[in-house]
């Protein structure tokens, strides 16, 4: 199994298998309701065609409200770092010059019940996407990821949990 050596201490007997430049984003989702008009422009038309100016009026006014639940989905970058993937879980560190009170996280692999890779595409360059979900309630973690072996990501991520899981202590 390939080793490098991360820019941060690591635990007793862990090694780190890749790092990549990343940025650890908060999803934020805020409902609202759409006030509508149902068919305005339909019955204003009809209401022209019927009675004229005031019956185009009329028409639109008898229109129906028809409101409707909208939600926004919004990612926000919570700190700039690096993702290091170890033979015993995944590691955020941020970056020193970007203000936050964790600076580090530590994600087990035997918490994730699931890891979703998805290649985004941002000016001219390729950026991998990795959302986590976890077993117990807590929220899910989303990292944007740089690096030249981004395509790679996944398959370092599956031999590793794979290997993790191999282990009589993983």
């Amino acid at each position: 199994m390939r080793v490098i050596t991360p820019n941060t201490s690591l635990w007793e007997g862990e090694r780190a298998i890749v790092q990549y430049g990343a940025r650890r984003l908060k999803v934020v989702e805020t409902s609202f309701t759409q006030p509508g008009r149902k068919h305005v422009v339909g019955r204003a038309a009809l209401g022209g065609v019927l009675a004229g100016p005031l019956g185009a009026l009329g028409g639109a006014a008898t229109s129906k409200a028809q409101p409707r639940n909208m939600v926004r989905t919004e990612r926000k970058i919570v700190n700039n770092g690096a993702l290091i993937f170890t033979d015993h879980r995944l590691l955020f560190v941020r970056s020193r010059n970007h203000f936050s009170p964790q600076s580090h996280l530590t994600i087990k692999y035997g918490e994730v019940s699931r890891a979703l890779f998805t290649t985004r595409q941002f000016l001219q360059v390729r950026r991998m996407q990795l959302t986590l979900t976890f077993k117990n309630l807590r929220p899910e973690e989303t990292f944007i990821i740089d690096g030249t072996e981004i395509d790679d990501a996944m398959a370092y991520y599956n031999g590793i949990v794979r290997f993790h899981n191999d282990r009589p202590d993983g």
